[in-house]
């Protein structure tokens, strides 16, 4: 447990106030519910690469758990889309998002079927990535 603590980089509160809020299992099962228009979508956010300096990394997959001629696992290990992204702090109360969308859904494929909430992700590879995206958030 010491040597864990002792790798991980440490970051601003605002950003590990924002990794609490952001982290996690969500889901449109109610919204589903209330109007079939809309999918059962699932969608994990993690924590990855917990050593990293420039910032909060996170990794997000998500899935329409619903979709015609598949089970729920099945749907899980198919995401329709994966993302890396890095949220930085600007000034105080403000973040930007970088959004990285993976090329290829085959290298961490089915997050969500395996059950725990973590990943044990590769070493980040920008030719797998494509950048697409900035967002600033003001709280």
């Amino acid at each position: 447990m010491t040597l864990l603590l002792l790798a991980m980089a440490t970051l601003d509160p605002q950003l590990e106030e924002y990794a609490a809020v952001a982290t996690g299992r969500f889901s449109s099962v109610a919204q589903h519910r209330r109007d079939a228009r809309y999918d059962e979508v699932e969608a994990r956010v993690v924590r990855i690469w917990p050593d990293r300096e420039d910032g909060l990394w996170l990794y997000q997959e998500q899935a329409i758990v619903n979709r015609p001629g598949m089970t729920r696992l099945q749907a899980l290990a198919t995401p329709y889309f994966q993302f890396v992204a890095r949220i930085v702090p600007l000034k105080r109360g403000s973040f930007r998002r970088d959004n990285f969308r993976l090329l290829a859904n085959r290298p961490f494929k089915r997050m969500n079927s395996r059950g725990p909430d973590t990943i044990k992700l590769p070493v980040f590879r920008p030719f797998r990535c494509r950048h697409t995206s900035n967002l600033n958030v003001d709280s």
